[in-house]
């Protein structure tokens, strides 16, 4: 029989390079890099940078390999939206995920990919 364990939260914090489906029927597409770092309290903060300059920043738990986040980003004429994300992390070094935020098209769902940049990949 094959132990079973689960992921640790240490294994999260770091670099990714993200490749996503917007929340429309089009389907557009993008890309871009998130951060994962540990908050005081035992959460985590997500900073996304969508290419070519839009920033978002989230704040979200880790519970049973799933990664959820809360985020916003200030989008034209100074509007803040805001949305959810929800990754699954059972596979190591890869979160895949869905997302919505108010700004979206109700009828769809956001798709990103997120992949771990290990250290000397850039190398």
């Amino acid at each position: 029989m094959v132990e079973y364990r689960f992921m640790e939260i240490a294994s999260l914090i770091g670099s990714y390079l993200i490749e996503g489906i917007n929340q429309d029927e089009e389907e557009t597409t993008y890309e871009g890099s998130l951060t994962l770092s540990l908050r005081s309290d035992g959460g985590l903060n997500a900073a996304w940078l969508i290419k070519p300059d839009q920033l978002q920043y989230g704040v979200g738990f880790f519970k049973n390999e799933m990664l959820v986040f809360n985020f916003d980003y200030v989008g034209e004429n100074d509007v803040v939206f805001r949305g959810v994300v929800a990754y699954n992390c059972s596979k190591m070094d890869v979160l895949t995920g869905i997302w919505s935020e108010e700004a979206g098209n109700s009828k769809y769902v956001g798709v990103e990919t997120a992949r771990i940049i290990r250290s000397g990949f850039l190398d």
